[in-house]
């Protein structure tokens, strides 16, 4: 039979803001996979409610609420008075096995002078915790609604980013990047959110995707200068000094809109160049030497001027990028135009 809890709450974390809803689904019995299947599907699709009908439940709601004598407040009050904090005991005593899923809502930078970039999403996870089961309480009540001080109550796997719970994070993320910048402005990025669980090892808690979709765009993303073209998850486990640590890893790769960077680099460059050949055409005497000597060096500050403005939207690397490439082929260009 599956009771459930729910729990709704905001709150605001050091360097993340995130909206919390919480699902607490008890199992006090094993259910198959495939209806623990429909009861995720049920829930990702709309998270603010669950509306899930329990086939194991087949009392009429008549006698349901004839037989309701105890609030919600009354059935968390007496599972808590002999609930441990302390790591459930899984049915098969093996490590507690705790899912996630992301649903991507947004990204809303991508930042290449401060090296991150800012996403929205929701954190799901999902774990079994068989002292939270109520059916001997009231077997006809499908879930309950719990006080956000009673969460603290309750055993969380800590996660850094069956009894069932459900964990809905909603996150705003802002999370370090890496960039590559060799093929700029033509280059493609990846960025990475890794998530652990900060303290329990993986004798104690297995980290696992909730399934093969594990990761869903909730939207098309597209910001003003890169565009989302794929991303993946996969899970890894790392060896520390007091263990292993199950991490589940999401990349995320970007492309470069590059059409900024034409119209304000490459063709602005290239139509400088295209001017400084004017003095091709000019009189070859000693009183034309001004009139080129300008053109000249009108050209080589416009070319200094574009090329430092780039520069300055962009971190100090040392090695070589693109449009480093095609800055230097112009002024070879334009010195070619003085001769």
């Amino acid at each position: 039979m599956n009771n459930l809890f729910r729990v709704n709450e905001v709150t605001k974390l050091a360097g993340m803001r995130h909206e919390l809803l919480i699902l607490l689904v008890t199992y006090t019995s094993y259910a198959t996979a495939s209806y623990v299947k429909h009861l995720i599907d049920e829930q990702i699709s709309n998270s603010s409610r669950l509306n899930t009908t329990n086939p194991v439940i087949a009392t009429s709601k008549k006698s349901c609420r004839r037989r309701r004598y105890m609030t919600d407040a009354d059935i968390i009050d007496e599972l808590l008075k002999t609930y441990n904090k302390a790591l459930p005991e899984s049915p098969n005593e093996d490590s507690i096995q705790v899912t996630v899923r992301l649903q991507i809502q947004d990204v809303s930078s991508l930042n290449e002078l401060k090296g991150d970039f800012e996403i929205d999403l929701l954190f799901i996870q999902m774990w079994q915790d068989p002292a939270l089961s109520f059916a001997h309480f009231d077997s006809c009540r499908p879930n309950i609604t719990i006080d956000v001080k009673s969460l603290d109550k309750i055993w969380k796997p800590n996660t850094c980013l069956n009894g069932t719970v459900w964990v809905n994070y909603r996150l705003s993320i802002r999370a370090p990047c890496s960039m590559q910048l060799q093929s700029f402005p033509f280059d493609t990025q990846q960025c990475y959110l890794a998530f652990e669980s900060y303290s329990f090892n993986a004798e104690e808690v297995n980290l696992n995707w909730m399934d093969h979709n594990a990761v869903v765009l909730m939207k098309k993303l597209e910001l003003p200068d890169f565009k989302m073209v794929a991303w993946s998850a996969k899970k890894s486990n790392l060896p520390y000094p007091n263990g292993d640590w199950d991490r589940l890893m999401v990349t995320f790769v970007f492309r470069r809109r590059y059409g900024f960077f034409v119209l304000q680099a490459y063709i602005p460059t290239y139509l400088t160049i295209v001017v400084s050949w004017v003095s091709f055409s000019m009189n070859t005497e000693l009183k034309a030497l001004p009139a080129r000597s300008t053109v000249g060096v009108s050209s080589l500050v416009a070319l200094t001027y574009q090329f430092g403005n780039i520069l300055a939207n962009l971190p100090r690397v040392s090695y070589i990028k693109a449009l480093d490439v095609w800055m230097l082929g112009e002024e070879k260009e334009y010195e070619g135009s003085l001769k």
